[in-house]
């Protein structure tokens, strides 16, 4: 009976080490070194390609509407949340006395910010330290004067459920002692539920049926910090802004999105509060029903990032049926664009008007054209992809 010979794997065994050795390699060494050992790795994505056909002309006849917003306020501030710890309060101390005051309170670390202690100083005899103490922790030993007193509290050392804090008079021979009232206990808090604000606008249907463009203006009061406010319409995303002062907002929404009722919801990001006070929705349409030619795309997180550190390329391609040239009004999110096709095309790049998630493209012309070709590419080199 004829037997393998167990020499005849070797060869084999050492092609299989070659290759996994390669492949480690590839994988551990930097872009520029895997691409001389591999080759030029590409990405291409194709987000739209289409045959848009006849582009009808925008009436020359054409009606607007105004249809004004309710003044919203959405507040990722920190909230003031007082519980009331005592309407009035004597501390007395002396060689033989010693009355202090202690309370304990429930506290929910949930979106907690900040915290204090807030009290009145009605009376102080003798003028010895008045001591406050967080969880056996001593956090104010001073002598307040008269009048208001607020006692920052280190978020670092309240715990989540239950706290202590104690009120008493510094070591004294003679009787020293204070008279306190309002004494409270307050909580800064992010609510999450007051971050956002909902604008309602609705259309008459002659309207949405011959829509053109409609504009969004009005004006974001700053009331907290700076930070990030947002906008869906119909809970698509049309505005994503950081902002750092007072702010006009002017923004060309999709006119694909709109429906008869419309839900405009604004979001800040946390710590921030705006008032977005004057606003007001223009529409432009036409009498005569318009076809305008709208299309949806998607482009992930990942595309984006690639797309913003210059990986990926974003090319709009537009080719007529004939060698014209021509103007052709392109509307991508929230961006307005008067593109010239010359000798019946054009190429131009498009990333600058690109977001991660949902995006809209529309065509629109002054004039009547046929469009044989629509296509927005993706391409680059892969790595990031």
């Amino acid at each position: 009976m004829a037997r393998e010979s167990s020499g005849n794997k070797g060869p084999l065994l050492i092609l299989i080490i070659v290759l996994v050795m390669v492949i480690v390699y590839a994988l551990s060494v930097n872009p520029a070194e895997r691409e001389k050992l591999l080759g030029t790795i590409t990405y291409e994505r194709a987000l739209v390609d289409t045959v848009p056909g006849e582009i009808v002309p925008i009436p020359k006849t054409t009606y607007t509407l105004e249809h004004g917003l309710a003044t919203v306020e959405p507040n990722f501030s920190p909230i003031p949340i007082p519980q009331a710890l005592s309407g009035q309060i004597t501390l007395k101390r002396s060689l033989i006395q010693n009355q202090g005051a202690s309370f304990t309170m429930d506290v929910n670390k949930t979106d907690l910010a900040a915290a204090r202690l807030e009290f009145n100083v009605l009376a102080v005899e003798d003028g010895k330290e008045l001591v406050i103490e967080l969880n056996k922790n001593v956090v104010f030993s001073g002598i307040p004067a008269k009048g208001k007193v607020t006692v920052p509290l280190p978020v670092a050392q309240i715990k989540d459920g239950s706290n202590s804090i104690k009120l008493s008079v510094g070591y004294s021979f003679a009787t020293s002692g204070y008279s306190l009232s309002d004494v409270n206990f307050v909580e800064q808090k992010f609510q999450p539920e007051r971050a956002s604000a909902v604008q309602l606008f609705t259309l008459v249907q002659q309207e949405l049926n011959g829509i053109i463009s409609a504009r969004l203006t009005g004006f974001a009061k700053q009331l907290g910090s700076p930070a990030t406010l947002s906008l869906t319409l119909n809970n698509k995303s049309v505005y994503n802004v950081g902002l750092s002062v007072d702010s006009t907002i002017d923004i060309d929404l999709p006119p694909t999105l709109l429906n008869n009722s419309n839900t405009l919801n604004w979001t800040v990001s946390k710590g921030g509060a705006y008032q977005i006070v004057l606003g007001q929705v223009e529409t432009k349409y036409s009498k005569t029903n318009l076809k305008t030619k709208n299309y949806a795309f998607f482009v992930t997180d990942i595309e984006k990032q690639s797309i913003g550190s210059g990986v990926l390329v974003c090319t709009l391609n537009i080719v007529a049926a004939e060698s014209v040239t021509q103007t052709v009004n392109v509307q991508i999110n929230s961006y307005k664009l008067n593109l010239q096709l010359t000798d019946g095309q054009l190429n131009t790049d498009v990333c600058n008007y690109l977001k991660a998630g949902d995006n809209f493209l529309s065509l629109q012309s002054s004039n009547s054209i046929y469009i044989s070709k629509l296509g927005l590419l993706l391409a680059g080199k892969a790595y990031g992809v």
